[in-house]
């Protein structure tokens, strides 16, 4: 390869160095560096790992605020690895303890007539079936002007989040969309979500923050181990209605199948936005459009592992909608693609490629423990810190594989005959 006047072919920097499967496309070496010695992609805040020493200290200080209000009973003792893990490592410990779970019918309160007919029958997998490569196209006003769209629409599939729209921003953003990952607060405050073609294309995935569970979960669990013959208090000031457990048994004399019951039983009877009837609404509405509600766990199971591999306290908030939907994607695809996560030299305070707003704090988190989760994923990326730099682009291996052992049976072909949602 000739490279000429310090330029790189686009080909060449568009092209994939990574390989999930071991069946590799193309023979491009690992980290190859295609850039002049002085390039911008090629210094210290692209070429290093990130730290504690990369935290802004906005960041640190939003932390404290947020650990004093502790809005999710988060604990205040938290867990840290003894050790800097590999990329592999880390990515074998996403894979294994943040598994994509969805609320289905029977779950805790989740049952009886009430849910069953709005409640999905199959399962995303079922849905979708295999997917090979996969984008996850953030909100950032970073995508603007970044001519990525007929690179996006390669892909299997797509998620989008919110409101993000892809008519008149095609040319950056692309057109295709498979998911859309949606806040409860937007069902909650858009008084045209029942009508919106935005929300009419694809499966669509709603989350709302919940408290921490695993409070809960020792409790039940020690009170078991210790053979206690009834349990009847509440759960403090977690506000837990009371539940009994008589040797891991009902006071009705039932086995208790698991104890996600106290968290759902929490969570639904005080959601943080109430969007339970408008969600139902919108199912009998729109009764063929797939419309999921992801399980409060996966928030928690992804929040966990962030914490435990950062050197500091994060927020004790949910993690944002965009690393839910990268954990979504890691789940149901081979190779994922994630476009200005990591922001690239196109960088700016700008919160939203279709909106004016300006703030830098959506970049940086304020709420969310944006920046932690940034650098969980800076550690996962398969490609080349060039990639970042250039185009916004991490490359990530899901975990979607026949040799997956960790998560359910292997995503097959929906049966014949069966609809897929439209992309649009």
């Amino acid at each position: 390869m000739t490279i000429t006047s310090g330029k790189v072919p686009l080909v060449a920097a568009e092209r994939r160095l990574y390989c999930c499967t071991g069946r590799c496309e193309t023979s491009a070496k690992p980290h190859l560096n295609l850039r002049p010695a002085g390039n911008a992609c090629l210094e210290e805040e692209y070429r290093s790992p990130w730290n504690s020493s990369n935290v802004p200290q906005q960041v640190f200080h939003s932390v404290k605020m947020w650990n004093a209000v502790n809005k999710f009973h988060v604990p205040y003792k938290r867990r840290r690895q003894k050790f800097f893990k590999s990329r592999d490592e880390l990515q074998r410990e996403v894979e294994e303890r943040v598994a994509l779970r969805t609320v289905r019918a029977g779950d805790g309160p989740f049952s009886g007539d009430d849910w069953d007919a709005f409640l999905p029958k199959k399962d995303l997998r079922e849905l979708l079936g295999p997917m090979k490569r996969c984008a996850v196209v953030m909100s950032s006003g970073s995508m603007r002007d970044s001519s990525l769209g007929s690179q996006i629409d390669e892909h299997d599939a797509v998620i989008r989040f919110n409101a993000a729209p892809t008519k008149g921003f095609s040319a950056d953003v692309g057109n295709k969309t498979t998911l859309r990952l949606i806040n409860s607060q937007l069902m909650t405050v858009e008084a045209k979500f029942l009508s919106n073609p935005l929300y009419h294309t694809g499966v669509l995935i709603v989350w709302d923050p919940a408290p921490y569970s695993r409070d809960l979960y020792a409790v039940s669990v020690a009170v078991q181990f210790l053979n206690c013959c009834a349990f009847q208090e509440p759960f403090g000031e977690l506000g837990v209605h009371t539940f009994s457990i008589f040797c891991g048994q009902s006071p009705d004399g039932s086995a208790v199948a698991d104890l996600s019951f106290v968290l759902f039983s929490q969570w639904y009877k005080k959601p943080d936005f109430n969007f339970f009837p408008r969600y139902k609404e919108y199912r009998k509405a729109h009764p063929e459009q797939p419309f999921y509600i992801l399980s409060p766990s996966v928030q928690w199971d992804l929040w966990d592992v962030i914490q435990e591999n950062s050197e500091t306290d994060i927020q004790p908030n949910p993690p944002s909608s965009g690393m839910l939907g990268i954990t979504v994607m890691m789940s149901l695809c081979e190779e994922i693609t994630i476009y200005e996560f990591l922001p690239s030299r196109r960088r700016s305070d700008l919160c939203y490629y279709f909106k004016g707003h300006i703030n830098k704090q959506c970049t940086i988190g304020h709420y969310h423990p944006l920046t932690f989760e940034k650098m969980l994923i800076k550690r996962l990326n398969r490609g080349h810190n060039c990639d970042i730099h250039d185009f916004g682009k991490v490359s990530l291996c899901g975990y979607s594989r026949p040799t997956s052992a960790a998560h359910e049976s292997a995503p097959h072909q929906s049966p014949e005959g069966s609809s897929y949602p439209k992309q649009q």
